[in-house]
């Protein structure tokens, strides 16, 4: 929240037509700088600007449906959050399958003070068929804050499950399992951090653990 997504980077086969498929015949350099600038008006504070400028992009290329997750994100920073919900939805109505927005739309109604409404969002799509890592992730957290330690540790599972080369979840689950005093436990879930995930900052800390565990 209140940092841009990462630049998209396109690539292009050659070819002898002009006409760029989804792109329609915009030319990527084009639409490259029009994306930059409306990220400097995102990085600027200049969300209605960044939020215009946005829009022009997807009605000129409407493959580009993602932007709606800047578009999104400015109207967090504005705290205009029916809209931002409004373009998390836009979204998902053409890639259901998108985790961002479905996070997104949870960490919104919790910045707007709606508890029961985040973690209703979460749940819904946790059930849902087009759930991955990251609601899963994001719903565990929801419930390890809420001290719903079980449950917690049942989505973090799912996580790992979703992903068995994402640390994260198996760290939380190596934490959790050496606060219910099961050290052994808990070193199989930091040495798996290790041998899945060995260059994230989970690594790191579960190394660290590790040392600890064993002296």
């Amino acid at each position: 929240m209140g940092t841009p997504n990462p630049p998209l980077t396109f690539s292009l086969r050659k070819t002898g037509n002009a006409n760029f498929g989804a792109l329609g015949g915009i030319a990527a350099k084009d639409l490259q700088s029009e994306l930059t600038a409306a990220d400097a008006l995102f990085n600027q504070h200049k969300y209605d600007e960044s939020i215009a400028a946005y829009r022009s992009i997807s009605s000129k290329a409407p493959a580009l449906s993602v932007v709606n997750l800047q578009i999104a994100a400015a109207y967090r920073n504005k705290k205009d959050y029916d809209s931002a919900i409004a373009a998390y939805n836009d979204l998902l109505k053409v890639d259901p399958a998108n985790e961002k927005a479905r996070v997104g739309i949870s960490e919104t109604e919790s910045e707007r003070g709606n508890a029961q409404a985040a973690e209703r969002a979460l749940q819904t799509a946790a059930n849902g068929p087009e759930a991955g890592r990251e609601v899963y992730y994001t719903l565990a957290e929801l419930k390890r804050a809420k001290g719903e330690t079980d449950e917690a540790v049942r989505w973090y599972e799912k996580a790992a499950a979703a992903d068995p080369a994402w640390g994260k979840p198996l760290y939380k689950l190596a934490l959790s399992a050496n606060t219910k005093g099961d050290p052994a436990a808990a070193r199989r879930f930091f040495e798996r951090v290790l041998a899945v995930d060995p260059l994230s900052p989970e690594a790191a800390e579960a190394k660290t653990a590790l040392a600890s565990l064993n002296k």
